[in-house]
């Protein structure tokens, strides 16, 4: 791409002094700062912001094949300044000591992460990474390939199942005293300390796990808690303690687009890693469906599924896949 070059942000403010092409989507460059980000590459064209991404090589997920750095924060105007782009920023974490890169990765993998691979008609939904531009040419053409694949899936016809396996289990779950409520908004910072217990016990073993602090984890889901409906997010209390939880919201996204809010965005869906508790997951997918039909809601998506997870297993009994995503990664020079 002639006549671009790669300058380095090291601070918030440097953007005020940058133009950005029209076409390039949006990027509050206070996230710098809230994402800790390492360092920040803007891709300039004729003195034109028209490609960025954030890095990080610091406290990154662990490898048993060296460190891994993140590319994140990613946008670009066309496939040319992708792909420049993601170079420079491979190279970039070659020279910090890094042996593998995965992108796209906004720090870590309890924001933002990967992205579409494969589209569909339905228009972009609430929490949906990447949804706008991005294309994984300039990946693949950058030398990245897929190292992960996950799925959103369409639930329009079964919101009102009642599955065998799950009224059993449902049962073993009312004679163990577990009780299912929606979040509230009383005591939210004790509730947010427990949802962060059990969502780090459930989700340890997943690829480029990152621990969370409780500070980080109770600033994003309590910002959600106090921003959106909490109709459908679901906990399941043991003996008074939570023990699994469903995070379900309406897609206020709907809305903007002049719609009702009809379709209900499963987000996130944990369960303590306890015997007994086999089974839960289920009871709280299947009740959150029900609270959803019987209020009107016409859909559920089963949100960015991994493929590898037992979760999809579950989600494909009641629904079909619409869109797929990927994260890709790149190994890199020593």
């Amino acid at each position: 791409m002639p006549e671009s070059t790669v300058m380095v942000i090291q601070s918030p403010h440097q953007y005020a002094d940058i133009k950005s092409h029209a076409d390039l989507d949006p990027f509050d460059p206070q996230r710098l700062v809230s994402h800790r980000s390492d360092e920040h590459l803007a891709l300039l064209h004729q003195d034109t912001l028209v490609a960025r991404c954030s890095l990080w090589w610091k406290d990154t997920p662990k490898s048993p094949h060296g460190a891994v750095g993140l590319i994140g924060h990613y946008a670009a105007v066309n496939d040319v300044a992708a792909r420049s782009l993601l170079e420079a920023a491979a190279e970039r974490l070659s020279q910090c000591g890094c042996l593998r890169a995965l992108a796209p990765v906004d720090q870590n993998t309890w924001r933002d992460y990967r992205m579409i691979v494969s589209a569909s008609d339905h228009p972009p939904f609430l929490f949906e990474p990447y949804p706008g531009r991005p294309s994984s040419q300039p990946f693949t053409a950058a030398g990245f390939q897929p190292v992960a694949w996950y799925f959103s899936a369409m639930i329009d016809q079964h919101l009102s199942t009642q599955t065998a396996r799950v009224v059993r289990a449902r049962a073993r779950m009312q004679q163990l005293g577990i009780q299912v409520r929606t979040i509230c908004l009383d005591n939210l910072s004790r509730q947010l300390e427990q949802l962060h217990a059990v969502a780090t016990n459930a989700f340890r073993s997943n690829p480029w796990y990152v621990p969370m602090s409780d500070e980080d984890f109770s600033k994003i889901y309590g910002d959600l808690a106090t921003q959106l409906p909490l109709d459908f997010a679901l906990i399941a209390e043991h003996n008074h303690k939570i023990v699994g939880f469903c995070f379900a919201v309406p897609d206020m996204l709907q809305p903007l687009r002049g719609e009702t809010a009809d379709t209900l965005i499963v987000k996130t869906l944990a369960v303590a890693p306890d015997r007994r508790y086999r089974g839960l997951g289920q009871v709280l997918l299947e009740e959150v469906h029900h609270r959803a039909f019987a209020a009107g809601m016409k859909r559920a998506i089963h949100a960015l599924v991994r493929e590898d997870a037992g979760l999809q297993s579950i989600s494909r009994r009641y629904g079909r896949p619409f869109r797929r995503y990927a994260l890709f990664g790149r190994e890199l020079s020593s």
